[in-house]
């Protein structure tokens, strides 16, 4: 019979294309894989590395205030001894206190008037307006009340105030023993834990303010903090993990790991910029998404190749430059008229009718 033959190339270049998509879907998912692995790898080292810096440092602190504690049980019991008549000078002469660390160390009596005291050129002072005097009147807790920084009555410098009840052998409230310790001694160390401008040591009150805090170069204490969310994790028993929030003071989103100190109310906290953390991972992602970009285009490329080769073969196969079929223009023109390969190949491929036409082997 005489018929032309008529062939669509439509499903095949369909399958074509599908293929292609499928495999540059794949490179991309590929991609995203290795980038989240990237991520969670950074932020698992960063956080193992906070970890073990909040670690040394609340080793640091919990000795240091440990060792406060002990001075003020000392002064406790001299004072039940002595009473009003305890000379703290002579402890002083001693050497036994580092005026660096503990500013002075001192008591003040159930009216609220520093009585005694380790700093040179001593005179009374009334302190009984003072927290730290007024948190021991009502009950004895017997633990150790640690102050939000204050500047210091008697000694004139900023300190943070450590007091202890003093409860009377018939227990009645006697005043307090009081150490004055030095908030600069915590931030010195921390300055040289503290890596970048945007890194972050310090240690807070779970009252949420700062007893001392390193951020970058900058040294400060007194912020408060208490909106952050590491007290409602406290507050809720977790005393030791990490998370990622922006500052409450400066706005900056950090990965942060915290641990409480054991035995007092404070928690050590330390901190990393997210984008100082991500700077190597967002060049490796970018490194990453340039290599499937490539991939990409390569792919269709080949593809496009691939395409052309099989409608060539075809119109060899039945002579389709010596019957004029519709297609053949498109393809004798390659690969001037490639652009116009969609269009053309989708059409329907015409050729005139001849007898008893057989391909060519």
């Amino acid at each position: 019979m005489k018929e032309p033959l008529i062939r669509n190339i439509a499903p095949l270049i369909t399958t074509i294309w599908m293929a292609a998509s499928l495999l540059i879907l794949f490179s991309w998912h590929h991609v995203d894989d290795l980038e989240q692995q990237g991520l969670n790898l950074a932020l698992s080292s960063q956080e193992q590395d906070l970890r073990n810096l909040t670690f040394v440092a609340e080793e640091h602190a919990r000795r240091t205030i440990e060792t406060a504690d002990q001075w003020l049980r000392l002064v406790q019991a001299r004072y039940l001894d002595h009473g009003p008549l305890l000379d703290l000078q002579q402890l002083a002469a001693t050497g036994m206190i580092d005026p660096q660390i503990f500013i002075q160390i001192g008591v003040i009596n159930d009216r609220g008037i520093l009585i005694a005291s380790t700093l040179s050129r001593f005179k009374k002072v009334d302190l009984s307006d003072r927290k730290h005097f007024l948190v021991h009147i009502a009950a004895d807790s017997n633990a150790t009340f640690i102050s939000e920084p204050v500047l210091g009555r008697a000694s004139g410098v900023w300190a943070i105030q450590l007091t202890r009840r003093i409860t009377l052998k018939d227990g009645s409230f006697g005043g307090v023993a009081v150490l004055s310790m030095n908030p600069d001694y915590f931030t010195h160390f921390y300055s040289q834990l503290v890596q970048g401008k945007k890194g972050m040591e310090a240690i807070y009150g779970f009252d949420g303010v700062a007893r001392a805090r390193v951020l970058g170069t900058a040294v400060d204490f007194g912020a408060n903090v208490q909106k952050s969310k590491v007290f409602s994790l406290i507050n809720g028993g977790k005393m030791e993990g990490s998370f990622i929030e922006h500052s409450v003071v400066d706005g900056v989103e950090r990965l942060y790991y915290y641990r409480a100190i054991k035995g007092f109310p404070l928690l050590m906290i330390s901190g990393e910029a997210v984008d100082k953390i991500l700077d190597d991972h967002i060049l490796a992602n970018n490194a990453l998404n340039l290599q499937a970009l490539l991939l990409s285009a390569l792919i269709v490329m080949a593809r496009q190749r691939n395409l052309w080769v099989v409608i060539e073969d075809i119109c060899g196969k039945y002579r389709i430059h010596d019957r004029g079929c519709d297609v053949a223009p498109a393809v004798d023109k390659a690969p001037a008229h490639r652009a116009s390969l969609w269009t053309a190949a989708t059409r329907y491929v015409t050729c005139p009718p001849l007898p008893d036409l057989e391909p060519t082997a």
